[in-house]
């Protein structure tokens, strides 16, 4: 991750940007970050992706094996990224669990709000 002032820029999928070659910005969907000044030019220029990280990654609670319904907004110049990823949205037939509470990882006991935060 790197911060650049108050906007908060996070490089994913190392595996589309082994050369950095493109660049992906990653946002909750309802980030104020979205409302600053100059933001739609990098929205105007990159495609947009949304999607449920669990359709993409197999994101589940390591302790309960449940989906975590955790919707990512991408902009990213990699077209790769945005047919790989955009769209891939839960379908709705099943229960996810709630980013609350704890989970084991490893044998430890971790918050489930803080194991989310890392990108699998």
């Amino acid at each position: 991750m790197k911060i650049y002032g108050k906007l908060h820029l996070a490089l994913f999928c190392p595996g589309f940007n082994k050369n950095r070659s493109h660049f992906d910005l990653e946002q909750p969907r309802g980030s104020a970050h979205w409302r600053i000044p100059g933001m739609w030019e990098i929205v105007d220029s990159t495609y947009w992706n949304e999607f449920h990280l669990w359709r993409v990654r197999n994101f589940l609670d390591p302790q309960t094996q449940e989906p975590i319904r955790k919707r990512l907004t991408v902009c990213s110049t990699s077209l790769g990224v945005h047919v790989n990823f955009h769209g891939k949205l839960c379908s709705g037939d099943h229960q996810h669990r709630n980013i609350s509470g704890n989970t084991q990882v490893n044998g430890k006991t971790v918050k489930l709000s803080q194991w989310t935060a890392m990108y699998p």
